[in-house]
């Protein structure tokens, strides 16, 4: 399945999410990330690969979210731009602070960003 045969807005954006819930369950981060914070250390061909990652990451995020603003589901407070990077850094976030105990930063996480969107609560 992919995100666009998942309806536009708060389901979308939850079926992204919930893509990395395995990775928070073993502990793990998003590789993309794990390898942006050391790809200064990278050659030039492997820092651009890199780079494109995380700008092609932050570009579905974007659809996303504007796919959730036009059909009313998300609020618009803020723009799609803006709205992609918090959500992504939030996401990173929560990954990296579910290694510690209790482990339930990410669901927690995902929840509130979910409610913090969504015109319907």
């Amino acid at each position: 399945m992919t995100l666009h045969n998942v309806s536009s807005g708060v389901q979308r954006l939850r079926t992204y999410l919930d893509a990395f819930a395995g990775c928070a369950e073993r502990g793990e981060m998003c590789g993309i990330y794990a390898m942006l914070s050391d790809s200064h250390q990278f050659s030039p061909e492997l820092q651009e690969a890199v780079s494109q990652l995380a700008h092609q990451e932050i570009q579905m995020i974007k659809d996303i979210i504007t796919s959730g603003q036009n059909s009313g589901e998300f609020k618009t407070v803020l723009l799609p731009d803006e709205l992609a990077v918090i959500v992504c850094s939030t996401l990173k976030g929560a990954l990296m602070l579910n290694r510690l105990p209790p482990h339930d930063t990410y669901s927690g996480t995902v929840n509130a960003l979910i409610k913090m969107l969504d015109t319907r609560t």
